[in-house]
């Protein structure tokens, strides 16, 4: 399976997020799929300083994501600033 591909199954599988993220006020898109298979995505408007995206990434996207794409080995969130989130 090539990029494009499992980018369009990326953009599919954050579809069921982004509904949610979009009612208020923010989104999320992918950034870069790596040839590793990692997967970094950015929370951007209200989602960019949310206090609760650590929550939306881990119960909302991650699941989602390794649900649907079992190819993505590692998934990272990075803020406007290219700066990764540590939810660790």
């Amino acid at each position: 399976m090539n990029n494009d591909s499992i980018r369009l199954k990326a953009e599919k599988a954050l579809e069921k997020v982004r509904t949610y993220l979009q009612k208020d006020n923010g989104d999320i898109d992918i950034v870069n799929i790596s040839d590793e298979m990692e997967l970094t995505v950015r929370f951007v408007g209200a989602c960019s300083h949310c206090n609760i995206n650590y929550q939306t990434f881990k119960f909302g996207v991650e699941p989602i994501v390794r649900e649907e794409l079992p190819e993505i080995k590692t998934i990272v969130a990075i803020d406007e600033r290219n700066n990764p989130y540590n939810f660790n």
